[in-house]
């Protein structure tokens, strides 16, 4: 897919010629996400015992596939997985870029393309910031987070060299000055917020977001990221979502059943949405532009 124009559903001369010679010629043709490649090999069949009359859909990314797994395929459903880096991917209306060089854009299997943001230093700042605070665990972290105000101090950790934004280690604070007790939810904003405002390119409201990944299990981690989005928080209780994926599209490509029915049926989140809360959504537009002025220098 790295060889692919986005803009014109085909391969990139350039990068095609910055290969290897003679590429073009040996690669199959560029087609849309729902195609029937045609049956299975009979290696596969003789091998591995598939049926011989399976058909094939054409292949995509483990990403791509992962954003069809977790229902999000079309725009608006934003997906963020809190893990040892936190990501954030996304269907896009259109076809879109990152300006800054930031987020990296692939094809989207079910048509237009989508965004996804990684960011270095996510559960293990975290952690660093727990044990700074000398928080037992994260029932202690959670209840630091839940004492303190929201919208007040926020502060972007980067504990390594971080890549979304291009910063060596350190650590940006904004708003008020956090203390020790702030810390906890001082540092979980930053992190919402900066992948908030390097989200901006995608240019698609958010309606929902749809946590994974360990840190999502944590409630008051979910409340700040549905304060700072200003959006419903749900969280997901797909597992292996490029598998799940990959076994949507060839039951959308090749037996024609309607991705939204697939959805409902296979993507369903986990019970409880957490609902934003309208009345901070001044002070979290305050502290991002505050972020953007201070990443700008």
């Amino acid at each position: 897919m790295n060889l692919m124009d986005i803009r014109q559903g085909d391969w990139s001369p350039a990068a095609l010629a910055a290969t290897a010679p003679g590429l073009a010629e040996k690669l199959p043709p560029v087609r849309p996400g729902a195609t029937v490649a045609g049956p299975i090999s009979a290696y596969f069949v003789n091998r591995y015992g598939f049926a011989p009359q399976c058909q094939v859909v054409i292949g995509t990314g483990d990403n791509p596939s992962s954003l069809v797994g977790m229902g999000a395929s079309k725009p608006g459903k934003v997906v963020i997985s809190l893990g040892t880096s936190d990501t954030l991917f996304a269907a896009i209306e259109g076809i879109r870029t990152d300006g800054a060089g930031l987020g990296h854009a692939f094809g989207n299997p079910q048509g237009g393309s989508m965004s996804l943001i990684c960011v270095r230093n996510g559960s293990l700042a975290r952690e660093a910031i727990r044990r700074e605070c000398g928080l037992a665990d994260w029932a202690a972290f959670s209840a630091a987070v839940d004492a303190a105000p929201a919208a007040r101090a926020a502060l972007l950790p980067m504990e390594e060299t971080e890549i979304t934004p291009r910063r060596a280690a350190g650590r940006i604070a904004l708003g008020a000055p956090a203390t020790q007790a702030t810390l906890p939810r001082a540092a979980v904003e930053g992190q919402a917020l900066s992948l908030r405002l390097h989200s901006r390119w995608v240019g698609t409201p958010t309606t929902h977001l749809l946590l994974t990944g360990g840190a999502s299990e944590n409630p008051s981690v979910a409340k700040i990221f549905a304060d700072v989005f200003g959006a419903p928080v749900l969280r997901l209780a797909v597992s292996d979502s490029a598998a799940l994926g990959a076994a949507l599209r060839a039951a959308h490509a090749a037996c024609g059943a309607k991705m939204a029915d697939l959805e409902a049926v296979f993507c369903a989140p986990a019970p409880g949405q957490v609902s934003p809360d309208a009345s901070l959504r001044g002070a979290y537009d305050a502290l991002e532009a505050e972020l953007a002025k201070a990443l700008a220098q």
